[in-house]
């Protein structure tokens, strides 16, 4: 995140698919890649790793939220219910847990179909009422205009060559 004038320091560095990205209070990321490319895989993956820190994650499948939004519910309540979706836990208090929550995983933006414009509008606007909580957002390449997302940092997940799966399996196994 050059030139944003925060200062970088090695304690607040955070490792994303073998990216040294600066890490402080808060990063809006959005994550594209093309299909089976694994932004849902490491979106799951990340919210196992910082839920089983202790860390209040809120993972949302975003045409899930859409359908929420068109059904009248706010964007916060659409939120709170998609993530506590199953989960046992009452939605009023699923509302409490996860008005602030660290963490927000917000996957496929792209499968919002005509509402992928309103939602990035929506996760904007919502990402800069809680400066305190880091979001990730995942999207297809097509039809993704980074520029609407200026203010964030924007990675691509490449597909992996021939020879590469076998060296990810040994790297995290």
């Amino acid at each position: 995140m050059a030139g944003t004038g925060v200062p970088l320091r090695p304690e607040r560095v955070f490792h994303f698919a073998g990216i040294r990205t600066p890490h402080w209070p808060t990063i809006w990321l959005v994550v594209s890649g093309g299909p089976g490319a694994g932004k849902s895989t490491l979106l799951r993956y990340v919210a196992h790793r910082k839920s089983s820190a202790g860390r209040l994650v809120a993972r949302v499948q975003l045409k899930l939220v859409a359908l929420r939004l068109q059904r009248g519910d706010t964007f916060e309540q659409a939120l709170s219910r998609v993530a506590g979706d199953g989960s046992g836990v009452p939605a009023h208090r699923c509302e409490e847990l996860l008005a602030n929550p660290e963490l927000l995983l917000a996957d496929g933006l792209d499968e919002c179909g005509a509402d992928a414009s309103s939602m990035g509008e929506a996760l904007k606007k919502w990402s800069h009422g809680h400066q305190g909580t880091t979001v990730i957002v995942t999207t297809r390449p097509v039809g993704y205009e980074a520029a609407r997302f200026a203010d964030w940092t924007h990675l691509e997940l490449l597909p992996l060559q021939r020879e590469e799966p076998s060296r990810v399996q040994s790297m995290t196994s």
